[in-house]
Protein backbone atom coordinates (compact mmCIF):
# COMPACT_ATOMS: atom_id res chain seq x y z
CA UNK A 1 0.00 0.00 0.00
CA UNK A 2 1.63 3.13 -1.23
CA UNK A 3 -0.03 6.24 0.39
CA UNK A 4 0.34 9.89 -1.17
CA UNK A 5 2.18 9.51 -4.59
CA UNK A 6 0.84 13.74 -5.13
CA UNK A 7 2.80 14.49 -2.25
CA UNK A 8 6.05 14.32 -4.30
CA UNK A 9 5.61 17.46 -5.24
CA UNK A 10 8.34 18.02 -7.77
CA UNK A 11 6.95 16.65 -10.95
CA UNK A 12 9.59 14.96 -12.28
CA UNK A 13 10.64 13.98 -9.25
CA UNK A 14 6.75 12.23 -9.28
CA UNK A 15 7.51 10.56 -12.63
CA UNK A 16 10.62 8.96 -11.48
CA UNK A 17 8.76 7.54 -8.63
CA UNK A 18 6.11 6.77 -10.49
CA UNK A 19 8.35 4.57 -12.98
CA UNK A 20 9.85 2.72 -9.67
CA UNK A 21 6.78 1.74 -9.00
CA UNK A 22 5.77 0.27 -12.20
CA UNK A 23 9.79 -1.43 -11.96
CA UNK A 24 8.97 -2.56 -8.46
CA UNK A 25 5.53 -4.42 -9.05
CA UNK A 26 7.35 -6.26 -12.37
CA UNK A 27 9.81 -7.01 -10.02
CA UNK A 28 7.33 -9.08 -7.39
CA UNK A 29 4.24 -9.33 -9.74
CA UNK A 30 2.42 -11.97 -7.29
CA UNK A 31 1.44 -9.20 -5.11
CA UNK A 32 -1.40 -6.99 -5.60
CA UNK A 33 -0.76 -3.04 -5.49
CA UNK A 34 -2.65 -0.15 -4.19
CA UNK A 35 -1.19 3.37 -4.64
CA UNK A 36 -3.26 6.51 -3.20
CA UNK A 37 -2.95 10.05 -4.97
CA UNK A 38 -5.46 13.18 -4.62
CA UNK A 39 -6.85 13.78 -8.24
CA UNK A 40 -5.16 16.81 -8.67
CA UNK A 41 -1.33 15.46 -8.47
CA UNK A 42 -2.48 12.02 -10.88
CA UNK A 43 -2.13 13.75 -13.88
CA UNK A 44 0.26 13.65 -17.19
CA UNK A 45 4.04 11.55 -17.01
CA UNK A 46 2.98 11.20 -12.95
CA UNK A 47 0.08 8.16 -13.96
CA UNK A 48 0.36 4.55 -13.78
CA UNK A 49 0.47 1.86 -16.47
CA UNK A 50 -2.41 -0.08 -17.90
CA UNK A 51 -2.07 -2.80 -15.29
CA UNK A 52 -3.20 0.30 -12.88
CA UNK A 53 -7.10 0.67 -12.61
CA UNK A 54 -7.86 4.14 -11.55
CA UNK A 55 -10.74 4.47 -9.01
CA UNK A 56 -12.19 7.15 -6.51
CA UNK A 57 -12.72 6.52 -3.12
CA UNK A 58 -16.79 5.36 -2.67
CA UNK A 59 -19.11 8.05 -0.78
CA UNK A 60 -20.07 6.75 2.93
CA UNK A 61 -23.35 4.16 3.27
CA UNK A 62 -24.88 4.34 6.70
CA UNK A 63 -23.12 1.14 7.28
CA UNK A 64 -19.75 2.67 6.64
CA UNK A 65 -21.16 5.77 9.13
CA UNK A 66 -22.16 3.02 11.77
CA UNK A 67 -18.34 1.98 11.73
CA UNK A 68 -16.73 4.90 11.69
CA UNK A 69 -18.16 6.35 14.55
CA UNK A 70 -17.89 3.24 16.38
CA UNK A 71 -14.48 3.09 15.67
CA UNK A 72 -13.81 7.03 16.12
CA UNK A 73 -15.91 7.38 19.57
CA UNK A 74 -13.95 4.49 21.55
CA UNK A 75 -10.61 5.88 20.36
CA UNK A 76 -11.59 9.33 21.67
CA UNK A 77 -13.40 7.94 25.01
CA UNK A 78 -10.31 5.25 25.86
CA UNK A 79 -7.98 7.92 25.14
CA UNK A 80 -9.89 10.25 28.19
CA UNK A 81 -11.01 7.29 29.92
CA UNK A 82 -8.57 4.28 29.65
CA UNK A 83 -10.43 1.46 28.38
CA UNK A 84 -12.96 -0.91 29.59
CA UNK A 85 -16.73 -1.67 30.04
CA UNK A 86 -17.49 2.01 31.22
CA UNK A 87 -15.70 3.52 28.06
CA UNK A 88 -17.25 1.15 25.68
CA UNK A 89 -20.91 2.54 26.89
CA UNK A 90 -19.77 5.75 26.68
CA UNK A 91 -18.71 5.01 23.27
CA UNK A 92 -21.93 3.29 21.93
CA UNK A 93 -23.97 5.51 23.50
CA UNK A 94 -22.63 8.56 21.87
CA UNK A 95 -22.39 6.70 18.51
CA UNK A 96 -25.88 5.29 18.77
CA UNK A 97 -26.94 9.28 19.43
CA UNK A 98 -24.83 11.00 16.37
CA UNK A 99 -25.93 7.86 14.09
CA UNK A 100 -29.72 8.63 14.99
CA UNK A 101 -29.46 12.55 14.52
CA UNK A 102 -27.50 12.17 11.02
CA UNK A 103 -30.30 9.93 10.12
CA UNK A 104 -33.05 11.72 11.21
CA UNK A 105 -31.53 15.35 9.08
CA UNK A 106 -31.24 14.51 5.30
CA UNK A 107 -28.87 17.60 4.86
CA UNK A 108 -26.88 16.43 7.41
CA UNK A 109 -26.96 12.48 6.18
CA UNK A 110 -25.70 14.30 2.41
CA UNK A 111 -22.34 15.89 4.46
CA UNK A 112 -21.99 12.70 6.51
CA UNK A 113 -21.16 10.36 3.49
CA UNK A 114 -17.68 11.94 2.94
CA UNK A 115 -15.12 10.87 5.82
CA UNK A 116 -13.78 14.93 6.38
CA UNK A 117 -17.06 15.99 7.02
CA UNK A 118 -18.39 12.99 9.42
CA UNK A 119 -15.00 13.84 11.26
CA UNK A 120 -16.16 17.26 11.46
CA UNK A 121 -20.13 16.23 12.73
CA UNK A 122 -18.17 14.14 14.88
CA UNK A 123 -16.33 16.78 16.88
CA UNK A 124 -19.26 19.36 16.48
CA UNK A 125 -21.60 16.68 18.54
CA UNK A 126 -18.87 16.14 20.84
CA UNK A 127 -18.50 19.36 21.79
CA UNK A 128 -22.70 20.49 21.74
CA UNK A 129 -23.71 16.99 22.39
CA UNK A 130 -26.91 17.49 20.20
CA UNK A 131 -26.22 18.63 16.30
CA UNK A 132 -27.73 21.64 14.70
CA UNK A 133 -31.04 20.74 12.96
CA UNK A 134 -29.99 23.58 9.90
CA UNK A 135 -27.24 23.50 7.61
CA UNK A 136 -25.98 27.17 8.35
CA UNK A 137 -26.02 26.67 12.24
CA UNK A 138 -23.84 23.31 11.95
CA UNK A 139 -21.15 24.70 9.27
CA UNK A 140 -20.87 27.77 11.75
CA UNK A 141 -20.00 25.13 14.26
CA UNK A 142 -18.03 23.24 12.33
CA UNK A 143 -15.90 25.78 11.25
CA UNK A 144 -15.04 27.07 14.78
CA UNK A 145 -14.28 23.74 15.52
CA UNK A 146 -11.75 23.91 12.83
CA UNK A 147 -10.28 27.28 13.34
CA UNK A 148 -9.13 26.59 16.92
CA UNK A 149 -12.11 25.62 19.25
CA UNK A 150 -10.12 21.84 19.71
CA UNK A 151 -6.56 23.49 19.89
CA UNK A 152 -7.97 25.87 22.57
CA UNK A 153 -9.32 23.21 24.58
CA UNK A 154 -6.40 21.22 24.35
CA UNK A 155 -4.26 24.09 25.53
CA UNK A 156 -1.99 23.90 22.38
CA UNK A 157 -0.25 27.32 22.53
CA UNK A 158 -1.24 29.77 19.27
CA UNK A 159 1.02 30.76 16.66
CA UNK A 160 0.73 34.42 16.40
CA UNK A 161 0.04 35.67 12.70
CA UNK A 162 1.05 39.59 13.72
CA UNK A 163 3.92 40.23 16.35
CA UNK A 164 1.49 43.05 18.38
CA UNK A 165 -1.33 42.21 17.96
CA UNK A 166 -3.86 39.45 17.90
CA UNK A 167 -5.70 37.59 15.63
CA UNK A 168 -7.75 35.25 16.69
CA UNK A 169 -10.69 32.75 15.32
CA UNK A 170 -13.37 35.41 14.10
CA UNK A 171 -9.73 37.33 12.62
CA UNK A 172 -9.28 33.44 10.81
CA UNK A 173 -12.72 33.04 9.41
CA UNK A 174 -12.65 36.76 8.36
CA UNK A 175 -9.24 35.92 6.22
CA UNK A 176 -11.35 32.52 4.85
CA UNK A 177 -14.07 34.33 3.67
CA UNK A 178 -12.03 36.54 1.62
CA UNK A 179 -9.79 34.14 -0.27
CA UNK A 180 -13.65 31.39 -0.49
CA UNK A 181 -15.50 35.05 -2.05
CA UNK A 182 -12.39 35.29 -4.50
CA UNK A 183 -12.03 31.98 -5.76
CA UNK A 184 -16.38 31.74 -6.05
CA UNK A 185 -16.25 34.81 -7.85
CA UNK A 186 -13.82 33.52 -10.52
CA UNK A 187 -15.90 29.86 -10.43
CA UNK A 188 -12.53 28.49 -8.96
CA UNK A 189 -12.01 25.18 -6.84
CA UNK A 190 -8.09 25.81 -6.13
CA UNK A 191 -5.64 28.82 -6.10
CA UNK A 192 -2.08 29.04 -6.51
CA UNK A 193 0.52 29.41 -3.45
CA UNK A 194 1.45 32.67 -5.23
CA UNK A 195 -1.95 34.16 -5.91
CA UNK A 196 -3.12 33.20 -2.03
CA UNK A 197 0.18 34.95 -0.81
CA UNK A 198 -0.62 37.49 -3.13
CA UNK A 199 -4.55 37.93 -1.73
CA UNK A 200 -2.95 37.23 1.75
CA UNK A 201 -0.33 40.24 2.07
CA UNK A 202 -3.30 43.14 0.39
CA UNK A 203 -5.49 41.65 3.12
CA UNK A 204 -2.84 42.20 5.61
CA UNK A 205 -0.93 45.27 4.48
CA UNK A 206 -3.91 47.77 6.29
CA UNK A 207 -3.03 46.17 9.92
CA UNK A 208 0.82 46.07 9.38
CA UNK A 209 1.37 49.16 7.08
CA UNK A 210 4.77 47.04 5.81
CA UNK A 211 4.81 45.07 2.91
CA UNK A 212 7.93 42.49 4.25
CA UNK A 213 6.02 41.80 7.56
CA UNK A 214 3.02 41.11 5.49
CA UNK A 215 4.99 38.64 3.61
CA UNK A 216 5.82 37.08 6.80
CA UNK A 217 1.80 37.26 8.14
CA UNK A 218 0.85 35.32 4.99
CA UNK A 219 3.03 32.94 5.70
CA UNK A 220 2.18 32.42 9.48
CA UNK A 221 -1.37 32.15 8.03
CA UNK A 222 -0.84 29.29 5.77
CA UNK A 223 1.25 27.44 8.12
CA UNK A 224 -1.47 27.44 10.64
CA UNK A 225 -4.11 27.04 8.68
CA UNK A 226 -2.69 24.46 6.50
CA UNK A 227 -1.34 22.17 9.87
CA UNK A 228 -4.14 23.16 12.31
CA UNK A 229 -7.71 23.55 11.04
CA UNK A 230 -7.71 21.32 7.69
CA UNK A 231 -10.64 23.87 5.87
CA UNK A 232 -7.18 25.17 3.44
CA UNK A 233 -5.28 22.32 2.66
CA UNK A 234 -2.33 22.17 0.06
CA UNK A 235 -3.01 19.52 -2.84
CA UNK A 236 0.28 19.19 -4.66
CA UNK A 237 1.51 21.33 -7.39
CA UNK A 238 1.65 24.68 -5.20
CA UNK A 239 -1.70 24.49 -5.33
CA UNK A 240 -4.43 24.98 -2.36
CA UNK A 241 -8.31 24.80 -2.08
CA UNK A 242 -10.78 24.27 1.15
CA UNK A 243 -10.66 20.84 1.65
CA UNK A 244 -14.34 20.33 1.13
CA UNK A 245 -16.68 22.76 -1.51
CA UNK A 246 -19.03 23.14 0.97
CA UNK A 247 -16.52 25.09 3.56
CA UNK A 248 -15.74 27.48 0.26
CA UNK A 249 -19.50 27.77 -0.33
CA UNK A 250 -20.37 28.30 3.22
CA UNK A 251 -17.47 31.02 3.74
CA UNK A 252 -18.33 33.09 0.90
CA UNK A 253 -22.12 33.23 1.51
CA UNK A 254 -20.89 34.85 5.15
CA UNK A 255 -18.63 37.22 2.73
CA UNK A 256 -22.00 38.43 1.05
CA UNK A 257 -24.23 38.21 3.92
CA UNK A 258 -21.60 40.59 5.62
CA UNK A 259 -22.55 43.05 2.78
CA UNK A 260 -24.49 46.34 2.86
CA UNK A 261 -25.08 45.33 -0.93
CA UNK A 262 -26.27 41.92 0.11
CA UNK A 263 -29.31 41.39 -2.21
CA UNK A 264 -28.44 43.09 -5.20
CA UNK A 265 -25.14 41.45 -5.36
CA UNK A 266 -26.81 38.09 -4.76
CA UNK A 267 -29.95 38.71 -7.20
CA UNK A 268 -27.01 39.17 -10.03
CA UNK A 269 -26.20 35.32 -9.25
CA UNK A 270 -29.31 33.97 -8.77
CA UNK A 271 -29.76 32.66 -12.75
CA UNK A 272 -25.84 31.07 -12.33
CA UNK A 273 -26.25 27.01 -11.05
CA UNK A 274 -22.65 27.98 -9.28
CA UNK A 275 -24.41 30.08 -7.05
CA UNK A 276 -26.90 28.10 -5.75
CA UNK A 277 -25.90 26.41 -3.00
CA UNK A 278 -24.16 30.02 -1.56
CA UNK A 279 -27.47 31.79 -1.78
CA UNK A 280 -29.25 28.60 0.18
CA UNK A 281 -26.53 29.09 2.89
CA UNK A 282 -26.59 32.92 2.94
CA UNK A 283 -30.57 32.68 3.30
CA UNK A 284 -29.68 30.10 6.32
CA UNK A 285 -27.19 32.44 8.19
CA UNK A 286 -29.36 35.34 7.53
CA UNK A 287 -32.02 33.61 9.33
CA UNK A 288 -29.89 33.54 12.36
CA UNK A 289 -29.69 36.91 12.51
CA UNK A 290 -32.30 39.18 11.16
CA UNK A 291 -36.12 37.42 10.17
CA UNK A 292 -36.28 41.40 7.65
CA UNK A 293 -32.81 40.82 6.03
CA UNK A 294 -33.90 37.00 5.42
CA UNK A 295 -37.35 37.95 3.87
CA UNK A 296 -36.26 40.53 2.22
CA UNK A 297 -33.43 38.44 0.56
CA UNK A 298 -36.31 35.44 -0.27
CA UNK A 299 -38.99 38.23 -1.17
CA UNK A 300 -36.39 39.59 -3.60
CA UNK A 301 -35.50 36.04 -5.40
CA UNK A 302 -39.26 35.43 -5.88
CA UNK A 303 -39.92 38.69 -7.58
CA UNK A 304 -36.99 38.60 -9.75
CA UNK A 305 -38.74 38.49 -13.65
CA UNK A 306 -35.86 37.04 -15.57
CA UNK A 307 -34.89 33.60 -15.46
CA UNK A 308 -33.07 31.09 -17.01
CA UNK A 309 -35.58 28.48 -17.11
CA UNK A 310 -39.15 27.92 -16.17
CA UNK A 311 -40.03 27.91 -11.99
CA UNK A 312 -36.37 28.67 -11.80
CA UNK A 313 -36.67 31.98 -8.89
CA UNK A 314 -39.99 30.56 -7.34
CA UNK A 315 -37.85 27.03 -6.93
CA UNK A 316 -34.42 28.97 -4.90
CA UNK A 317 -36.47 30.78 -3.07
CA UNK A 318 -38.73 27.91 -1.77
CA UNK A 319 -35.25 26.24 -0.90
CA UNK A 320 -34.39 29.31 0.82
CA UNK A 321 -37.28 29.06 2.89
CA UNK A 322 -36.34 25.60 3.60
CA UNK A 323 -32.52 26.38 4.73
CA UNK A 324 -33.92 29.01 6.53
CA UNK A 325 -36.36 27.33 8.99
CA UNK A 326 -39.45 27.24 10.31
CA UNK A 327 -40.42 30.61 11.66
CA UNK A 328 -37.51 32.43 10.52
CA UNK A 329 -39.35 34.65 7.92
CA UNK A 330 -41.89 37.34 8.26
CA UNK A 331 -45.20 36.31 8.32
CA UNK A 332 -46.86 35.11 4.90
CA UNK A 333 -44.07 34.80 3.12
CA UNK A 334 -43.86 31.05 2.70
CA UNK A 335 -47.74 30.79 2.23
CA UNK A 336 -47.54 33.26 -0.85
CA UNK A 337 -44.42 31.72 -2.48
CA UNK A 338 -46.05 27.71 -2.25
CA UNK A 339 -49.09 29.54 -3.41
CA UNK A 340 -47.33 31.01 -6.33
CA UNK A 341 -45.30 27.84 -7.55
CA UNK A 342 -48.33 25.98 -7.03
CA UNK A 343 -50.40 28.45 -9.50
CA UNK A 344 -47.51 27.90 -11.82
CA UNK A 345 -47.45 24.41 -11.74
CA UNK A 346 -51.11 24.20 -12.14
CA UNK A 347 -50.64 26.76 -15.12
CA UNK A 348 -53.40 26.51 -18.00
CA UNK A 349 -52.50 24.25 -21.28
CA UNK A 350 -51.75 27.49 -23.39
CA UNK A 351 -48.45 27.96 -20.73
CA UNK A 352 -47.95 24.36 -20.86
CA UNK A 353 -48.02 24.03 -24.74
CA UNK A 354 -45.50 27.38 -25.38
CA UNK A 355 -43.17 25.91 -22.62
CA UNK A 356 -42.98 22.35 -24.48
CA UNK A 357 -42.48 23.81 -27.77
CA UNK A 358 -39.43 25.70 -26.79
CA UNK A 359 -37.69 23.40 -24.06
CA UNK A 360 -39.11 19.96 -25.63
CA UNK A 361 -40.94 16.85 -23.21
CA UNK A 362 -37.80 16.38 -21.64
CA UNK A 363 -36.04 19.40 -20.58
CA UNK A 364 -40.36 20.96 -19.92
CA UNK A 365 -40.83 17.45 -17.54
CA UNK A 366 -37.29 18.18 -15.89
CA UNK A 367 -38.67 21.68 -15.13
CA UNK A 368 -42.26 20.60 -13.67
CA UNK A 369 -40.73 18.23 -11.54
CA UNK A 370 -37.97 20.42 -9.95
CA UNK A 371 -41.02 22.73 -9.35
CA UNK A 372 -42.96 19.76 -7.92
CA UNK A 373 -40.00 18.26 -5.78
CA UNK A 374 -39.82 21.91 -4.27
CA UNK A 375 -43.42 21.69 -3.35
CA UNK A 376 -43.24 18.95 -1.75
CA UNK A 377 -39.66 19.58 -0.03
CA UNK A 378 -41.56 22.93 1.63
CA UNK A 379 -44.91 20.54 2.74
CA UNK A 380 -47.12 21.84 -0.18
CA UNK A 381 -46.88 18.28 -1.59
CA UNK A 382 -50.06 16.31 -2.84
CA UNK A 383 -50.39 15.17 0.99
CA UNK A 384 -49.91 16.12 4.39
CA UNK A 385 -47.80 15.67 7.18
CA UNK A 386 -47.06 13.71 9.84
CA UNK A 387 -48.60 11.22 8.11
CA UNK A 388 -48.27 11.67 4.70
CA UNK A 389 -52.35 11.29 4.14
CA UNK A 390 -53.09 11.52 1.04
CA UNK A 391 -54.93 14.48 -0.92
CA UNK A 392 -58.00 13.22 -1.58
CA UNK A 393 -60.84 13.40 -4.40
CA UNK A 394 -64.52 13.37 -4.05
CA UNK A 395 -65.70 10.43 -6.72
CA UNK A 396 -69.73 11.09 -6.56
CA UNK A 397 -71.72 8.02 -6.46
CA UNK A 398 -73.79 6.86 -9.45
CA UNK A 399 -73.51 4.31 -12.36
CA UNK A 400 -70.84 4.08 -15.29
CA UNK A 401 -69.83 2.01 -17.81
CA UNK A 402 -67.27 0.00 -17.13
CA UNK A 403 -64.53 -2.02 -19.61
CA UNK A 404 -64.52 -1.73 -23.47
CA UNK A 405 -66.74 -3.28 -26.33
CA UNK A 406 -68.47 -6.08 -26.10
CA UNK A 407 -67.15 -6.04 -22.27
CA UNK A 408 -68.45 -3.04 -21.64
CA UNK A 409 -70.93 -3.19 -18.41
CA UNK A 410 -72.92 -0.82 -16.54
CA UNK A 411 -71.42 -0.52 -12.54
CA UNK A 412 -72.92 1.45 -9.65
CA UNK A 413 -70.52 2.37 -7.37
CA UNK A 414 -71.51 4.58 -3.81
CA UNK A 415 -69.20 7.51 -3.51
CA UNK A 416 -65.68 7.44 -2.01
CA UNK A 417 -62.24 9.13 -2.26
CA UNK A 418 -59.58 8.41 -3.82
CA UNK A 419 -55.97 10.31 -3.47
CA UNK A 420 -55.16 12.06 -6.08
CA UNK A 421 -51.92 10.63 -7.73
CA UNK A 422 -50.42 7.24 -6.52
CA UNK A 423 -48.32 6.87 -3.32
CA UNK A 424 -44.77 8.55 -3.32
CA UNK A 425 -41.91 7.26 -2.25
CA UNK A 426 -41.49 10.09 0.69
CA UNK A 427 -44.84 9.27 2.13
CA UNK A 428 -44.16 5.18 1.51
CA UNK A 429 -40.62 5.74 3.55
CA UNK A 430 -43.09 7.39 6.47
CA UNK A 431 -44.64 4.03 6.63
CA UNK A 432 -41.23 2.20 6.42
CA UNK A 433 -39.56 3.61 9.75
CA UNK A 434 -42.74 4.07 11.71
CA UNK A 435 -43.08 0.02 11.74
CA UNK A 436 -39.87 -1.46 10.71
CA UNK A 437 -41.03 -2.65 7.52
CA UNK A 438 -38.91 -3.49 4.60
CA UNK A 439 -38.18 -1.04 2.35
CA UNK A 440 -37.97 -1.70 -1.83
CA UNK A 441 -35.24 -3.27 -3.23
CA UNK A 442 -34.14 0.00 -4.97
CA UNK A 443 -33.57 1.83 -1.95
CA UNK A 444 -30.33 2.33 -0.09
CA UNK A 445 -30.44 2.44 4.18
CA UNK A 446 -33.88 2.78 3.82
CA UNK A 447 -33.92 5.86 1.71
CA UNK A 448 -35.39 6.50 -1.54
CA UNK A 449 -33.10 7.50 -4.33
CA UNK A 450 -32.00 11.21 -3.69
CA UNK A 451 -34.02 13.20 -5.57
CA UNK A 452 -36.71 10.31 -6.48
CA UNK A 453 -38.97 11.45 -3.22
CA UNK A 454 -41.54 12.73 -4.76
CA UNK A 455 -41.97 9.86 -7.45
CA UNK A 456 -44.34 7.07 -7.07
CA UNK A 457 -42.89 4.20 -5.02
CA UNK A 458 -42.86 0.79 -7.43
CA UNK A 459 -40.95 -2.55 -6.95
CA UNK A 460 -44.04 -2.77 -4.14
CA UNK A 461 -46.68 -5.90 -4.15
CA UNK A 462 -49.89 -6.29 -3.51
CA UNK A 463 -49.00 -7.04 -0.03
CA UNK A 464 -46.80 -4.31 0.55
CA UNK A 465 -49.28 -1.72 -0.77
CA UNK A 466 -52.36 -3.46 1.71
CA UNK A 467 -49.87 -3.10 4.67
CA UNK A 468 -49.07 0.70 3.82
CA UNK A 469 -53.04 0.83 3.48
CA UNK A 470 -53.95 -0.20 6.91
CA UNK A 471 -51.14 1.21 8.67
CA UNK A 472 -52.29 4.38 7.08
CA UNK A 473 -56.00 3.30 8.44
CA UNK A 474 -54.60 2.76 11.98
CA UNK A 475 -52.80 5.91 12.21
CA UNK A 476 -55.21 8.61 11.31
CA UNK A 477 -58.62 6.54 12.32
CA UNK A 478 -60.09 6.19 8.94
CA UNK A 479 -61.01 3.43 6.05
CA UNK A 480 -58.13 3.25 3.73
CA UNK A 481 -57.91 0.13 1.09
CA UNK A 482 -56.97 -0.08 -2.02
CA UNK A 483 -59.32 0.78 -4.91
CA UNK A 484 -61.54 -1.78 -6.77
CA UNK A 485 -60.51 -2.33 -10.24
CA UNK A 486 -64.31 -0.40 -10.52
CA UNK A 487 -63.32 2.20 -8.18
CA UNK A 488 -59.99 3.05 -10.52
CA UNK A 489 -61.69 2.36 -13.51
CA UNK A 490 -64.42 5.45 -12.67
CA UNK A 491 -61.79 7.59 -10.77
CA UNK A 492 -59.99 7.56 -14.26
CA UNK A 493 -62.42 7.93 -17.03
CA UNK A 494 -65.59 9.45 -15.51
CA UNK A 495 -69.12 8.39 -16.59
CA UNK A 496 -68.63 9.10 -20.71
CA UNK A 497 -66.58 6.30 -21.33
CA UNK A 498 -63.69 7.96 -22.59
CA UNK A 499 -60.57 5.68 -23.38
CA UNK A 500 -58.00 8.15 -21.69
CA UNK A 501 -58.65 10.12 -18.26
CA UNK A 502 -58.61 13.62 -20.72
CA UNK A 503 -60.49 11.84 -23.65
CA UNK A 504 -60.29 9.52 -26.54
CA UNK A 505 -57.48 11.04 -28.60
CA UNK A 506 -54.00 9.85 -27.21
CA UNK A 507 -51.18 12.36 -26.33
CA UNK A 508 -47.78 11.89 -25.17
CA UNK A 509 -47.64 14.79 -23.59
CA UNK A 510 -50.37 14.05 -21.23
CA UNK A 511 -48.88 11.26 -19.24
CA UNK A 512 -45.31 9.65 -18.89
CA UNK A 513 -45.46 6.84 -21.41
CA UNK A 514 -42.83 5.05 -23.36
CA UNK A 515 -43.53 7.64 -25.92
CA UNK A 516 -42.48 10.18 -24.51
CA UNK A 517 -39.07 8.37 -23.89
CA UNK A 518 -37.99 9.38 -20.64
CA UNK A 519 -37.83 5.74 -19.42
CA UNK A 520 -37.66 6.77 -15.76
CA UNK A 521 -41.21 7.88 -13.16
CA UNK A 522 -41.18 11.23 -13.15
CA UNK A 523 -42.35 13.04 -9.94
CA UNK A 524 -46.39 12.57 -9.40
CA UNK A 525 -48.95 15.58 -10.20
CA UNK A 526 -46.58 16.94 -13.39
CA UNK A 527 -49.06 16.15 -15.93
CA UNK A 528 -51.69 18.44 -14.51
CA UNK A 529 -53.40 18.24 -18.24
CA UNK A 530 -54.01 14.93 -18.14
CA UNK A 531 -56.32 15.03 -15.48
CA UNK A 532 -58.82 12.45 -14.97
CA UNK A 533 -63.02 14.11 -15.33
CA UNK A 534 -62.34 14.68 -12.05
CA UNK A 535 -58.78 15.72 -11.47
CA UNK A 536 -57.17 12.46 -10.84
CA UNK A 537 -53.57 12.42 -12.05
CA UNK A 538 -51.51 10.10 -13.12
CA UNK A 539 -54.17 7.61 -14.03
CA UNK A 540 -52.47 7.07 -17.63
CA UNK A 541 -48.63 6.41 -17.57
CA UNK A 542 -46.10 6.06 -14.63
CA UNK A 543 -46.87 3.30 -13.16
CA UNK A 544 -48.82 0.28 -13.26
CA UNK A 545 -51.21 0.08 -10.27
CA UNK A 546 -52.18 -2.73 -7.71
CA UNK A 547 -56.27 -2.30 -7.34
CA UNK A 548 -57.58 -4.59 -4.49
CA UNK A 549 -59.82 -7.54 -6.09
CA UNK A 550 -58.60 -10.30 -8.17
CA UNK A 551 -59.82 -9.25 -11.22
CA UNK A 552 -57.71 -11.37 -13.82
CA UNK A 553 -55.23 -13.80 -12.04
CA UNK A 554 -52.25 -14.53 -12.99
CA UNK A 555 -52.36 -12.25 -15.82
CA UNK A 556 -49.13 -11.69 -17.92
CA UNK A 557 -48.35 -7.92 -18.15
CA UNK A 558 -46.57 -6.99 -21.79
CA UNK A 559 -42.99 -7.51 -21.01
CA UNK A 560 -43.41 -10.88 -19.21
CA UNK A 561 -43.70 -10.38 -15.62
CA UNK A 562 -46.46 -12.10 -13.66
CA UNK A 563 -48.87 -10.29 -11.49
CA UNK A 564 -49.48 -11.58 -8.28
CA UNK A 565 -52.72 -13.32 -8.19
CA UNK A 566 -53.69 -12.17 -5.00
CA UNK A 567 -54.73 -8.85 -6.63
CA UNK A 568 -54.68 -7.09 -10.51
CA UNK A 569 -52.30 -4.19 -11.58
CA UNK A 570 -54.69 -1.45 -13.72
CA UNK A 571 -52.66 1.27 -15.78
CA UNK A 572 -54.42 2.85 -18.74
CA UNK A 573 -58.32 1.23 -20.35
CA UNK A 574 -56.05 -0.78 -23.27
CA UNK A 575 -53.04 -1.40 -21.78
CA UNK A 576 -51.33 0.94 -24.47
CA UNK A 577 -48.33 1.58 -23.18
CA UNK A 578 -45.52 -0.21 -21.83
CA UNK A 579 -44.53 0.37 -18.34
CA UNK A 580 -41.68 2.61 -18.13
CA UNK A 581 -39.78 0.67 -15.34
CA UNK A 582 -40.91 -2.65 -17.07
CA UNK A 583 -41.30 -5.54 -14.61
CA UNK A 584 -41.09 -3.54 -11.63
CA UNK A 585 -43.11 -0.09 -12.00
CA UNK A 586 -45.79 -1.04 -9.71
CA UNK A 587 -47.33 1.48 -7.75
CA UNK A 588 -50.38 2.25 -5.60
CA UNK A 589 -52.81 4.77 -4.81
CA UNK A 590 -55.63 4.67 -1.72
CA UNK A 591 -59.36 4.96 -1.39
CA UNK A 592 -61.13 6.27 1.87
CA UNK A 593 -64.54 5.60 2.22
CA UNK A 594 -67.34 8.05 4.01
CA UNK A 595 -67.79 7.74 7.54
CA UNK A 596 -69.93 4.84 8.15
CA UNK A 597 -68.86 3.28 4.75
CA UNK A 598 -66.73 0.17 3.72
CA UNK A 599 -63.53 1.97 1.90
CA UNK A 600 -63.92 -1.23 -0.79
Amino acid sequence: FLDGLDEVADTELRRRVSSLVESFVRAYGKCRYVVTSRIVGYIGSARLGEKFKTTTVQDFSMEDIRIFLTNWHRLIVIGQYGSGETADAHATEQTRQLIEAIGNNDRIRELAINPLMLTVIAMVHRDRVKLPDRRAELYAEAVDVLLGKWEEAKGVKEIPIFEDKPFDTGDRRLALQTIALALHENEQKEISAENLRTLLKKMFIPSVFDERESERAADRFLDIIEQRTGILAARGEGVYSFSHLTFQEYLTALAIAGRDDYTPYTLRRVPDRWWREVILLEAGHLSIQSKERTSRLIRAIADLKEEPEPYHNLVLAAECLRDAGNGRVEGGLEKMIQGRLRQKVDAPPPFFSRMLKKFGPKGWIEQRGKAVNALVRAGAGFWTMPNGEPEWINIPDGKFMMGEDSKAHEVELSSYYISRVPITNAQYRLFVKAVNYQAPGYWQDERPPKGKESHPVVYVDWNDAMAYCKWLSETTGKNITLPTEAQWEKAARGEDQRIYPWGSSFDSTKCNSEELGLSDTTPVGIFSEGASPYGVLDMAGNVWEWCLDESVAGRVIRGGAWINPAGYCRAAFRNWFVPVLRNGSLGFRCVLAPPGQQAG
